[in-house]
């Protein structure tokens, strides 16, 4: 009798091991997601920064040049003006998409746990709180319109914003839900027919 308890405290263990390197290869394709999404936003950072940046040169030189015209000069200061405070907006955006990709990062260093369990529990945890928070995913989409994962995110998201949300419930009603067992019974033999018609 000892030794079957002792055996099923093992089958425990390494249930619960197993359990927990499930969650880390999740939180590991979780992190890649989220660090391609808001990586993108993040790396677009240096081009918006230079054009916003030329935007005000080109807004500074207009300023200055007198015109023969007030009306057209008026309507081209205001144009260039509604350029910049758009460049301005995107750029604060992907800021904010930077500092989000920086603290995802570290969350994620934590729950991989380099100072034992419980430090790898408590990181993974928080990471969960932090990235499955309705309020907290409700904030991407309005810099990169990808879906969020927590359906009660849809309320929170600007109105102005949601339609162009995959996962926004309209957009749900008519998706197409993808069919996984299809596809592990086919991806072979599809991408063989789809690798000859390329070539083709």
């Amino acid at each position: 009798m000892l030794l079957r308890e002792g055996f099923e405290e093992k089958l425990d263990a390494e249930d619960a091991a197993a359990a927990n390197e499930a969650d880390m290869q999740s939180l590991e394709r979780a992190m890649a997601a989220a660090e391609k999404a808001l990586g993108k936003a993040a790396g677009e950072n240096t081009d918006t920064a230079a054009a916003l940046a030329e935007a005000e040169r080109r807004l500074k030189r207009q300023q200055q040049q007198p015109a023969p015209d007030p009306e057209e000069q008026e309507r081209r200061l205001k144009k260039q003006q509604q350029k910049v405070d758009e460049l301005k907006r995107q750029h604060e955006r992907e800021k904010e998409a930077q500092r989000k990709l920086d603290q995802l990062r570290r969350d994620a260093q934590d729950a991989k746990g380099k100072n034992g369990k419980d430090q790898q529990k408590r990181g993974l945890e928080r990471l969960r709180r932090n990235a499955g928070d309705a309020a907290r995913q409700a904030k991407l989409p309005p810099m990169v319109p990808y879906g969020v994962t927590n359906r009660a995110a849809a309320a929170l998201i600007d109105p102005a914003v949601l339609p162009d949300v995959p996962t926004a419930p309209q957009n749900l009603e008519v998706g197409l839900a993808i069919d996984t067992a299809f596809w592990v019974d086919n991806i072979e033999e599809l991408n063989t027919r789809f690798n000859g018609w390329v070539a083709q």
